[in-house]
């Protein structure tokens, strides 16, 4: 499994005891330590939303047309 995720057995090992202790609930982002957040969720997920959908205005036509067909 941890091979498949790309990650290490450790992890996979704690979401697998954080899934027996709590739950789905228990796989969720957990606290951390530093300061506070921001951002809030809804302009992360415009930023997310606007770099998969849209191209940047002076790019539109020749760089993203390359870097599509690069990807093809």
């Amino acid at each position: 499994m941890a091979a498949k995720l790309r990650t290490t057995g450790f992890t996979v090992g704690m979401w697998r005891n954080r899934f027996i202790t709590e739950g789905m609930v228990g796989l969720g982002d957990e606290m951390r330590p530093g300061a506070p957040r921001q951002i809030g969720d809804d302009r992360v997920e415009r930023a997310v939303r606007l770099t998969l959908e849209e191209a940047p205005k002076e790019q539109r036509i020749g760089a993203v047309a390359r870097w599509q067909r690069g990807r093809a």
